[in-house]
Formats: structure tokens, sequence, C-alpha cells
């Protein structure tokens, strides 16, 4: 592994994690998002941010999200394997972010929420490897 494990944003909903060609690993990652900024992790009221997620699945949605795995930089023989993306949703409902300052402020701060999740990610896998990783976006 890595010293620094890159992320990358690849849309506004996702991170990636720089040189991961693994939609599975994508998926897992985007799942343990979702426990740390879910119902599912408790006490919600601490939390910064809640979501919820969905898996696009071929089964539902046919090929289509072929097309966004390829904007994430997933050849398409990762979609054939896995027939899955599970992505992380979450409806933001307030008139104040019309204000570009107020968005852009509420963009950084988001930003930041999940960089420290991601980062807190990264130090219980330092915990089970005893390695000492940081989070670069």
């Amino acid at each position: 592994m890595r010293c620094h494990r890159l992320i990358s944003i690849w849309s506004t909903s996702c991170f990636k994690e720089v040189g991961n060609q693994s939609l599975e690993k994508q998926n897992q990652l985007n799942k343990r998002l979702y426990e740390l900024c879910s119902y599912a992790a408790g006490r919600s009221y601490t939390n910064d941010f809640l979501t919820s997620s969905t898996s696009l699945t071929s089964e539902e949605y046919g090929d289509n999200p072929r097309n966004f795995c390829r904007e994430a930089g997933f050849s398409d023989q990762e979609w054939d394997k896995t027939q899955s993306l599970y992505v992380l949703r979450a409806a933001i409902m307030t008139h104040c972010l019309r204000d570009k300052q107020h968005f852009t402020d509420f963009w950084q701060e988001l930003k930041n929420i999940f960089e420290g999740k991601l980062q807190q990610l990264i130090d219980e896998e330092n915990k089970l490897n005893h390695s000492k990783q940081k989070i670069t976006l």
C-alpha cells in the first residue's frame, strides 16, 4: 500500500481512490462511507452529514450505469464483472444555496466532512495494518 491514499472526486456524489480500477473495491468504499454517514451509524444527531444509498444494478437499470462507471474511469470489463454500482445520495433542501457564496461555502464544508470520514476509514484500516496513511483530496 502507498503512504498516501489519494482520493479524487469524480462526480458530486462519489469518491474514487486514485489508481483503483476495481469497481468492487469502489462499491466497498461507498458502502463503508454510507455506514459512517447514515442512520446506520447510530446517534445521527452527532453526524455532520446524513446520506442514503442505492445500488444501480443491471437487473434494474440494464447497462445504463455503465456510462457512469466509464466516467469514473472503470473499464467495461469491470462493469460486466460486477454488474452493480453502489452510490451515495442525499437531498439538500434549502433555498440558501441559490446564493453562489453560500453554495461555495457549503460545498467546501461538505468536502471537509467527507475528507474527515475518509480519513476515519483510513485510520481504521491503518489500525488493522499498522500503517500511517493520510488522505489527500
